[in-house]
């Protein structure tokens, strides 16, 4: 964890943090108030998920410290944020890093799980294997950031998802705290719904019902966590669409300015821009390049360890390509001759986030598709277990008189 580079919005989850404390003393205080609209804390309430906040707030709990006094400011110089106090502590820093980090292997058990049940334990231990030495989920995972959280509480959806036997009040808290870990994974929240309302068995009344338990699960828990809602939603949802647009056109103005990367503009530009950053990119150590020369000795520490960036080459990347859309292709022919559920609700679910991704994302910021990185994984670990089978089968038959 200490050799992870440092990212700027690191400090800004350490000055949010405080509403961990503020949640178990004075609730009522995070609701949204007009006369509070400069209020820094008020704006992120309205634009992020907050889940990571809440787990960032525990570390510092759990090791006796107290949120960040000062958020990180962009437009200023490394020196002016670290005189200013934005720049955190490295033992607060760690205290942070560490319980995000411990989604990790929480995750690979979940990958694991979720490999044996598409094919077996040999997809399971592979899955396990490409996500454990995957670049972006070793750099963006180790951070005091809502990636770690957010990868597997999406595995744990999935995982939830893939057997029929989970109760619809189970699945609707899991789909509550993957939005609540970052809202770009609504599309998932969508799936059981539909899946509990159409599928084959059980009378309309009863499918019906399930469908609402599911609901109301997601509505309680989403609402439960998000006190800035609690007085007036309707009008607090139409607040928090305005700041995130302006989030938008802040972040494309600092692309713009720091010349650090493109706008992806068209569908197409983010097709190739996801291909580019799940396959090819090496790990983004920033997302725009302000702090490029502040950052420079703690990139080259990182990097030198081969892990940190392997596969992530022509060669590595085009073989984890081809392996990826050829498990895709061997699912989608499963499920034709099969007709097994679960093989369509993992290509449901990996088709709602992609193309909710390709038509929401217009900055190239890689961290951002970190939530279709579990399906790349499971998918090229089904490619590669099938064709070992495939094979073995083949040489077995030669060996037959």
């Amino acid at each position: 964890m200490p050799l992870v580079p440092f990212h700027p919005d690191e400090s800004t989850q350490l000055f949010t943090a405080g509403d961990f404390f503020l949640y178990f003393s004075n609730p009522l205080s995070m609701v949204y108030q007009p006369d509070l609209e400069a209020d820094l804390r008020q704006n992120y309430r309205l634009l992020d998920a907050p889940m990571v906040r809440y787990t960032v707030g525990m570390a510092l709990f759990l090791s006796g410290q107290k949120s960040q006094a000062v958020d990180w400011n962009w437009s200023l110089s490394w020196k002016d944020n670290d005189r200013a106090g934005a720049l955190p502590a490295p033992q607060t820093l760690l205290a942070s890093r560490f319980l995000i980090s411990l989604f990790f292997p929480c995750s690979l058990i979940l990958i694991f799980l979720i490999g044996r049940k598409m094919g077996g334990i040999s997809t399971g231990l592979l899955a396990a294997f490409l996500f454990s030495s995957n670049a972006l989920i070793l750099l963006h995972t180790r951070r005091a950031m809502s990636e770690g959280g957010l990868v597997c509480f999406v595995l744990w959806f999935l995982f939830l998802l893939l057997h029929e036997k989970t109760p619809s009040w189970l699945l609707g808290l899991a789909a509550a705290l993957c939005v609540n870990w970052k809202l770009s994974t609504a599309p998932l929240a969508a799936i059981p719904l539909l899946y509990l309302i159409w599928r084959e068995h059980g009378h309309l009344p009863g499918r019906a019902k399930q469908a609402a338990i599911y609901l109301g699960c997601f509505l309680a828990l989403h609402f439960l966590l998000n006190p800035v809602f609690w007085a007036n939603p309707a009008s607090v949802l139409v607040k928090a669409a305005e700041a995130r647009q302006q989030l938008l056109t802040a972040q494309t103005r600092a692309m713009e300015n720091a010349s650090s990367g493109i706008m992806l503009a068209s569908p197409a530009e983010r097709a190739v821009g996801m291909i580019a950053h799940l396959f090819y990119a090496p790990p983004a150590i920033q997302d725009i390049g302000n702090y490029t020369l502040d950052l420079q000795e703690q990139t080259q520490n990182y990097l030198n360890n081969p892990l940190h960036s392997l596969l992530r080459s022509f060669a590595g990347g085009s073989i984890m390509l081809i392996l990826f859309f050829t498990g895709a292709m061997l699912l989608v022919m499963r499920f034709i001759k099969q007709r097994q559920s679960s093989d369509l609700l993992m290509l449901l679910a990996f088709g709602l986030q992609m193309g909710s991704l390709i038509a929401a994302v217009t900055l190239p910021f890689q961290r951002y598709w970190l939530p279709l990185v579990p399906f790349t994984c499971l998918f090229s670990a089904f490619a590669l277990s099938q064709t070992g089978k495939i094979a073995l089968q083949a040489f077995q038959s030669r060996k037959r008189p």
